[in-house]
Formats: structure tokens, sequence, C-alpha cells
């Protein structure tokens, strides 16, 4: 396996991290990665660790205001600028890699990414996967919040609210206690990027309806962070779709323990190399 890490510019002039992990083979796909909010690019080795072996290419950047990325911490001017980045990320995978079949794949935050993405730019992918697939808890509280968040947005746009996901991401008490522990990992989230955030959400049946690429979604049944998974399923109108729920699994599927890990990647690469 042979891995880089670089930076690359965005439209506005930030410089973002990421990593590549390349097959000693000939490759068979590239994945490419949207991460969840407050975490990093280096958070994905077990997939990295089953997928490269089995022919994958994978592209993981660190997010604006995440990880290793230049950007003020959990803080987004715009939404759409993380879509833009992702456009910008994937300019640059094609010119290192040429037409090599891609798939984009996103976690929790990164759904929301990679929703907006293949809406904008379908032609540049051949599908999709969505892992913490639904509803951020947050998006059904009370509507006065939703109200104030977007007045904070406006006066306060850098101002934090504390979050509290650490004990919900997995059920491996190893995975809680390194994602605690982890030093480029944040523990709150700003009032514009919050409030961005809740307003791109109630979009997402609209959104999720108008993508027509292959999709697969993987899903812990007993997520806490994100609601009504099997609901926001029903709106996809794409003919290819497939959903996997995962009994006794919380929101990072790919970050669980042993049997149940091993499960969840091999139906991703089953998935993925029946649709290249």
């Amino acid at each position: 396996m042979k891995h880089k890490e670089e930076y690359f510019t965005t439209y506005d002039g930030l410089n973002l991290y990421y990593q590549v992990w390349q097959p000693e083979g000939k490759p068979k796909a590239i994945i490419q990665i949207a991460h969840g909010l407050a975490e990093h690019s280096s958070r994905y080795m077990n997939v990295v660790n089953f997928l490269v072996p089995n022919g994958f290419i994978i592209y993981c950047n660190d997010l604006r205001g995440h990880g290793k990325s230049e950007g003020a911490r959990g803080y987004v001017n715009s939404f759409n600028d993380y879509s833009e980045d992702a456009k910008r990320f994937t300019q640059l995978i094609k010119e290192q890699q040429g037409d090599i079949p891609l798939f984009l794949l996103g976690h929790s935050m990164g759904v929301i990414i990679a929703v907006d993405y293949a809406i904008r730019y379908p032609d540049e992918l051949i599908g999709v996967v969505f892992s913490g697939f639904g509803y951020p808890a947050t998006s059904k509280v009370n509507p006065l919040l939703v109200l104030i968040s977007g007045i904070l947005s406006r006066i306060r746009p850098k101002g934090k609210i504390n979050t509290n996901l650490a004990d919900d991401v997995s059920s491996d008490p190893k995975v809680v206690e390194a994602y605690k522990n982890d030093p480029l990992i944040f523990t709150f989230i700003t009032y514009r990027l919050g409030a961005e955030y809740l307003n791109i959400t109630k979009k997402l049946p609209e959104s999720l309806s108008k993508i027509q690429l292959p999709i697969l979604v993987q899903s812990g049944e007993l997520d806490k962070l994100t609601l009504d998974t099997s609901e926001l399923f029903s709106y996809i109108t794409a003919t290819d779709k497939q959903l996997k729920q995962y009994k006794g699994l919380y929101h990072e599927v790919y970050n669980e323990p042993e049997p149940a890990r091993n499960q969840v990647l091999t139906d991703l690469k089953e998935w993925l190399e029946n649709h290249i």
C-alpha cells in the first residue's frame, strides 16, 4: 500500500490537507470520502485497510476548519463551501488518476455534502455511499431554537455551542476513548455552521429525490446521532438504491468491533465492485 499526504488550495485561498492510499496493483476504482463534523481523515483507517488491499484507491481530505486543514475550527461561511471544496478535490483526483471510476462516500455531516455534490455534479461519479445517514438529532429541536440559531449565526457567526458526541460514535469503548483523546477532534459547533447545517437538512427529502446515481446507505440501528433513517431513505427515487441497517451498531459503522465491522466493510466492498 502506498500512502501520500499533501495539501490543495480552495477557491478562497485555504490550504486543505488530504491523504491518498493506493494499492500496489491496478486499481478497480477510487473512493473519495467526505468525513463528519469535528473529525478528520485519519479516522477512516478501517476502511483504508480493508478496501485498498482489495484494489481500491482512497482519497480523503480534512474539511475546512477540521483536522490539519486551514480555517476557523467548526466554522463555515456557507455550507456550499464544502461542496465547492469537494469539487476542487475531485478535479485534483482526476488530474492525478485519470478516468478511473469514482465513488463518493459521505459519513454523517459528510452525507449532506455528498447529497449536495451528487445533485450538482452527477457526471463526476458512478455512485454514492451514505454512512451515518439520517436527520441529525439536532434537526428536530424546538423551532424557536432554530430561529435563534439563525439570528446568532448573523450576529455572532463564530460563537460556539458545545457538543457531546463521543459516547455515541461507537459501541466500542476503545473507539470512544480514542475519540475523546484525539487532539484533532473538537467538541463544539459554531453558530454559523449550526444554522447552515439545520437549514440544508430541512431540504434533505427534496434533495434526495433529485439524485439518480446508484446509492448505498449503511446505518447502525442504535445510532443516537441521527434520526429517521428509513423515512429519509424512502425519499430516494433512484431505481438503484439499497439500505443496510445493522443491529446493535452505533453511528460509525466502520468503527465498530469485529465481527460486525467486517460484515459492514464486506457489504461495502461487494456493492462497490458490483457498480464499477
